[in-house]
Order: structure tokens, then C-alpha cells, then sequence
């Protein structure tokens, strides 16, 4: 795998998506079980689910990482996209996770629109870079069979993400039109000249717009004019914002609920920023784009991002 640079792991301690390093998991359990226990008035019937929730939490895999990391790494984002509906040894809370969660859903149809974009505008001698990368899925598992040069970048700071996503470049046969960085996004000024940069979730973990902001304008200094930033984000639920484009014909409310107590009161997971469409355009607008448009999923919880630089007058 050809790294740029290669950071040294005690270095880096935690990412923004989640923690690298985790303390005990039994420490960490007896935590939550007793901020549940302890915190606010509730009734015996909530405690009891909140307490069942977090046991089952801790029976599978991708559930214990989510407690553990309070976000996803590239490797579990992947799984969580991926993974086919009816995991046959699934549990019951991961395949509530996997097939009925309003956000993984959301995130599911998000993920099939941005690819399509992508597909649309793929041409001999592009060059795409996604950042953070994780595993890279989405890129690497396009139609490039009528494509005879291209240039494809991997960016992630987190070093397990790109091995992964080595991996599956070499799987696809697409590892010599592949180059991985091991940058943070905040430092990819060596990058530029993209035809098209994809870049979700990231933005879904900064609790500053500010840092948003400046975030979009590393994103739109390396991009060609007239190229692509294509990404996504959360909307607030109409509890949250008179502006709430959800769409609650689309949304099981049970679902809701479940999701809620499983990422919100029990993980505390750090994906938890949203934004109306009128925020995010002005955010985009800050950062130097000219024609923003919005492709929203069907619930109307993650819209997809299509942000054009403008052309050189």
C-alpha cells in the first residue's frame, strides 16, 4: 500500500468519528449502567428497557464498538451499508440496527444516490478523491470497465480504514490506479485538482459550523473548477426545527424511538449535528461554491450534498 505518511499510532489518541483506543469494556459498561440508573427521574418500565437495551448492545460485535467507540470506523460504517438485509446470525438489535433504524436506512438510500451521481459524471482521466475514505466502498465499487485512465485518492486519518480499503482495492483490481494518504482533512493542501471529492460523515461529527465551513473550503480548494463535492448530512426531526424536512409518512415512529434510546440515551454516539437545507447552503456558499443542490432520501433525514465549484471567469 503506497502511504504517503504514516503516523505514528501513540500519536494519535481518538479521532472526531470516533475513539481509537478504548478504556475497559467492562469499566465502560458499569459506566453507562450507572449514569442509566442515577440520571433524572424515569419510570421502572424505562430503566428496565434502557438496561435490556444495553445488554443486548454488548452481545454482538458492531453494537459492543459502537459502546466502546461512540462512533464507527471505516470498517463498521462498511458493514453497516453493506451488509445484506436478513444477516441470517444476526441479533435482534443488530438486525433492527442494520434493517429498520430510520438513520441507517436513510443512510443506506443516501449512499445509492451519491454513487449514482458519481457513476453519471465518470469520464476518461478523472480523478476522485474521498475523504475521509474508510473503507471506500462507494468509489471503488464503480462501473470503471469504459474508463482507460483514471486517478482515484483515499484519504482517512485513521490507518486501519486504509488497509481495509487497500484490500479491497486489490480485490477489484483497481490498486494501481489507487493512491492513500494518511492525512488529516484539515491538511490536504498537497491535494488538488479533483474532478469529483466525496466526503460524508465527517461534517456529522464537528460541533462547530465554523469548522464546517473551513472544512469545505479545503474540500473546494482542491477541487478543478466546475468539479464536484458530493456529501450529505442530517436534518433536525420536527421536535428539533420548525424547518424539519422529514417525512413522517415515511418514518416508523416505533423505529424512531428504538433508534433514539439505542444511539442517543444509551451510546451517546458523536454523529449528532444536524442542519436545515437553508444552514447547509450557507455554509457551502461560505466555503466558495456556486450551484448547490440537494437530493433528499426518502424520510428526509440525510439529503445528499451536490456542491459545484465555480468556473474560472
Amino acid at each position: 500500500m503506497n502511504l504517503v505518511r504514516k503516523i505514528e499510532e501513540d500519536i494519535i489518541l481518538n479521532l472526531r468519528t470516533h475513539q481509537i483506543f478504548a478504556s475497559d469494556f467492562h469499566q465502560i459498561y458499569t459506566q453507562i449502567r450507572t449514569r442509566l440508573i442515577t440520571e433524572g427521574e424515569k419510570s421502572l418500565e424505562t430503566l428496565k428497557e434502557q438496561l435490556d437495551m444495553l445488554d443486548q448492545l454488548s452481545g454482538f460485535p458492531l453494537g459492543k464498538f459502537i459502546i466502546e467507540h461512540k462512533g464507527l470506523n471505516g470498517y463498521w460504517l462498511n458493514y453497516t451499508l453493506t451488509t445484506p438485509i436478513a444477516k441470517s446470525d444476526a441479533s435482534d438489535l443488530e438486525r433492527f440496527f442494520l434493517e429498520k433504524a430510520p438513520n441507517t436506512l436513510a443512510m443506506r438510500e443516501s449512499f445509492s444516490i451519491a454513487q449514482a451521481i458519481m457513476q453519471q459524471n465518470i469520464r476518461n482521466g478523472i480523478v476522485i478523491a474521498s475523504l475521509p475514505c474508510g473503507v471506500m466502498t462507494n468509489v471503488l465499487t464503480l462501473d470503471f470497465s469504459n474508463i482507460k485512465e483514471m486517478r482515484l485518492i483515499g484519504i482517512d486519518l485513521d490507518f486501519e480504514a486504509l488497509v481495509y480499503a487497500n484490500q479491497l482495492a486489490e480485490d477489484l483490481k483497481l490498486d494501481h490506479e489507487i493512491e492513500f494518504y494518511q492525512y488529516d482533512a484539515w491538511k490536504i493542501d498537497t491535494i488538488s485538482e479533483c474532478d469529483i471529492i466525496s466526503s460524508h460523515g465527517l461534517n456529522l461529527y464537528l460541533d462547530y459550523e465554523s469548522e464546517i465551513i473551513e472544512l469545505y473550503e479545503k474540500l473546494n480548494r482542491a477541487l478543478k473548477p466546475g468539479g464536484l463535492l458530493i456529501s450529505s448530512f442530517l436534518t433536525p426531526s420536527p421536535n428539533d426545527s420548525a424547518e424539519s424536512p422529514w417525512v413522517m409518512s415515511e418514518i416508523n415512529e416505533e423505529d424512531l424511538r428504538l433508534q433514539k434510546l439505542m444511539i442517543g440515551d444509551i451510546a451517546r454516539v458523536k454523529w449528532r449535528h444536524y442542519y436545515t437545507y437553508d444552514q447547509v447552503a450557507n455554509q457551502l456558499k461560505q466555503a466558495g461554491f456556486k450551484s448547490i443542490e440537494f437530493i433528499p432520501d426518502k424520510a428526509g433525514m440525510r439529503p445528499t450534498i451536490i456542491a459545484q465549484k465555480g468556473l474560472v471567469s
